[in-house]
């Protein structure tokens, strides 16, 4: 009867031994680090964007956007963010309104999933595409080293005859953010690779 309680008893000991080794191991979970990174922003909405925020759980943050074409505005470098949960801020306005008089300023805020991704070597290179949908979710693609997914080459040239299968050279593009093909294939635009 009393080897049976030290059984009871042993088998107990390591049951929390185990769980808590299996706690720490889980909370010393690193969470993922994207140093030096750029961010652009891709604007998809029907109005223009005055600017976004990307914060993560860690209270870093990034920024970017602006007025210049195609509404999300040029890269903006060198920012730190931590982990796969970030919360992005952005500021729109309806520009034919504005024109008129009516100069109100929107806001918009959503929580965007990243999960962890390598980065590119180079600090210049290290892209974090931002994409502004008009249903006002947003996804991120990245962070990706742009000029090693240049899937074209600069012509010589102005006058170029070769056709664009014999100059593409180098890895095919990346897919588009799922967001991206379901709007392109609602509007009927035609995309790369589709009969």
């Amino acid at each position: 009867m009393r080897s049976d309680f030290k059984l009871v008893e042993s088998l107990s000991r390591a049951a929390i031994v185990i769980f808590s080794l299996s706690t720490l191991v889980a909370c010393g979970k690193s969470e993922p680090v994207y140093s030096g990174i750029s961010t652009m922003g891709r604007n998809y909405l029907p109005y223009n964007m005055d600017g976004f925020t990307i914060t993560d759980a860690y209270g870093n943050k990034a920024s970017g956007g602006g007025d210049e074409p195609p509404g999300g505005g040029g890269i903006a470098c060198c920012y730190k963010l931590k982990g796969t949960e970030f919360t992005v801020k952005w500021d729109y306005y309806d520009v034919d309104q504005w024109h008129k008089g009516d100069e109100r300023m929107f806001h918009a805020e959503t929580k965007v999933s990243m999960p962890s991704m390598p980065i590119p070597d180079k600090v210049g290179t290290r892209i974090l595409e931002v994409h502004f949908y008009p249903d006002r979710h947003v996804e991120f693609a990245g962070p990706l080293d742009v000029l090693a997914l240049r899937h074209f080459t600069l012509p010589s040239r102005i006058l170029v005859t070769k056709t664009l299968a014999e100059k593409a050279t180098g890895p095919p593009p990346p897919p588009l953010p799922p967001g991206a093909l379901a709007a392109a294939q609602k509007v009927g635009v035609p995309l790369p690779g589709a009969n």
